[in-house]
């Protein structure tokens, strides 16, 4: 088990010669569950930041690293609804690009008059070289 904790925001205002966010000069005046209030004592862009998101992220990705074969088949239902999941999302996609190349082949196909006849004009136009901006 991971315990991680993100501290909350924080005020902070960005540095622009050194492109990085700073406190010194900010300060919290006020905050609810909602809202945190700063005060600065100089005029830049000031924000409120969760200062340890990255640290998370660092700390998922070195657990990442460390997985063991034990862990894996402790968790293989959840790794095979994901892979089988992906799957299905991908042949989708792919299954979904055939139906469209196939409509648009039998579109080509089609003479003017059964493209008008099917009440789709924007096609009968932009066969001619113009198109309708409707």
């Amino acid at each position: 088990n991971v315990n991680f904790d993100c501290g909350g925001p924080t005020c902070q205002y960005f540095d622009q010669t050194d492109k990085l966010w700073k406190k010194d000069g900010c300060s919290e005046v006020g905050r609810n569950d909602t809202v945190i209030v700063c005060e600065c004592t100089h005029l830049t862009e000031f924000a409120s930041r969760l200062e340890a998101v990255a640290q998370m992220a660092t700390a998922v990705l070195s657990l990442a690293g460390s997985l063991t074969l034990d862990d894996v088949l402790n968790n293989l239902v959840v790794l095979v609804t994901l892979v089988v999941l992906y799957t299905v999302f991908i042949l989708g996609c792919i299954y979904g690009r055939y139906l469209d190349k196939r409509d648009m082949y039998k579109m080509e196909k089609k003479t003017d008059d059964e493209v008008l006849r099917d009440g789709n004009a924007m096609l009968f136009f932009q066969r001619w070289g113009r198109t309708l901006n409707l």
